[in-house]
């Protein structure tokens, strides 16, 4: 009779001390009982078959099989659901480090997103604003500023009257490269990232990006809090009053996190709009299409983008994510939070000022300008 890991075991395994390529495949070929319940959630597993049976279809011997996982969202729907307590994200993740470490990994369609992860990170757009006393930086990732760079002003003004002497920190957090299965360039960006925020005294890293605080958290050398948990937590944010009815959207790398969910949903809440939870939402949110970069590898993604806009019957989506607005909008009316917050008539109208590349890049560079301009003090 087979033994079955509990549910915490298998959970802490895979957030702490990730097991080997090898060791994931012999849990999921013994454990996972293609009981259906993922595969009816998700249309790559519907497509594709379930954990269990992918797999078996890895060889370690040739590499076959292991390419299957980039039309994978790693969205985490499939973990939040399984009765078994597994967590297939982690596999399929895993699968992408090992085609990429054989040289097997067809990375020709990905090659602007590291471009794109490439000038986020270089001297041209990123600035290190050191903090005063408290240790506190504002991480906002790369989409918002350039996207809405006036949101971004915003924002950061909202969270200094909560942290005076906030620091201010822009640059990628290198999550492409993580969700595509680029371990060892990851591992030396972001630790070198680390150690310049370790070195100049942050202690606290607040995002406005989800990805970035999955990321930050999943590191686990900095505290980490989202800026909607600081808003909410400190008031001081002008906050207008509306009406109507709207839906909302969570980021799935908030998924796990309901403090996150629960402080954007009472900010949007006390403007006075009235909010329609759709089917897929908190901890079974859906995936907007975008994550893993699965949208460029498959087909799979875009029913994530289509199931979403059945849901929302007609009302305008809210997200916390500039990517996830941004995919969204070109099914169905979304608006960031911060549009709604900042510029409320045009975000419920769809017409919330949002800039398109490669606008974002100079959005980007005028942003750090006017950081810079404040003279908070340099790192480094």
């Amino acid at each position: 009779m087979t033994r079955h890991p509990p549910r915490q075991t298998l959970t802490k395994i895979h957030h702490h001390t990730p097991p080997s390529l090898a060791e994931l495949l012999e849990t999921f070929s013994g454990v996972c009982r293609d009981c259906g319940v993922c595969v009816r959630a998700c249309a790559f597993l519907a497509a594709r078959g379930a954990p269990g049976a992918l797999a078996t279809e890895v060889n370690l011997e040739t590499g076959v099989g292991l390419n299957a996982a980039f039309s994978c969202s790693l969205c985490g729907l499939c973990s939040s659901l399984c009765p078994r307590g597994l967590a297939p994200e982690a596999l399929f993740l895993a699968m992408r480090q090992e085609a990429v470490r054989r040289g097997q990994a067809n990375l020709s369609p990905y090659r602007g997103l590291f471009a794109y992860e490439d000038l986020g990170g270089a001297s041209l757009l990123s600035l290190f604003l050191p903090p005063r006393p408290g240790g506190t930086v504002f991480f906002p990732g790369c989409g918002l500023p350039g996207t809405r760079p006036a949101r971004t002003r915003d924002l950061f003004r909202a969270l200094e009257k909560a942290l005076p002497g906030l620091g201010v920190v822009l640059s990628c957090c290198f999550s492409p490269s993580r969700s595509l299965g680029l371990a060892d360039r990851f591992g030396k960006r972001f630790s070198a990232l680390s150690s310049r925020l370790a070195d100049s005294g942050v202690r606290e890293v607040v995002t406005a990006c989800p990805n970035c605080f999955r990321v930050f958290k999943d590191q686990g050398e900095f505290a980490v809090r989202t800026a909607w948990e600081v808003l909410a937590e400190n008031g001081g944010l002008f906050v207008p009053r509306l009406s109507g009815e709207v839906t909302v959207h969570d980021p799935c790398p908030l998924r796990a996190e309901p403090a996150a969910r629960e402080a954007a949903r009472s900010i949007l809440a006390s403007t006075g709009l009235s909010v329609v939870e759709p089917p897929g939402s908190g901890e079974k949110t859906l995936c907007c299409g975008q994550g893993g970069a699965a949208h460029l590898a498959g087909p799979e993604a875009e029913s994530w983008r289509a199931q979403r806009a059945g849901q929302a019957g007609g009302r305008t989506v809210v997200t916390w994510c500039a990517g996830c607005a941004d995919h969204l909008s070109a099914r169905m009316p979304t608006a960031h939070l911060l549009d709604i917050l900042f510029d409320p008539e045009r975000a419920l109208s769809g017409r919330a000022r949002v800039a398109r590349s490669p606008f974002t890049y100079a959005n980007r560079l005028l942003l750090k300008r006017w950081f810079q301009k404040r003279q908070v003090g340099r790192i480094g």
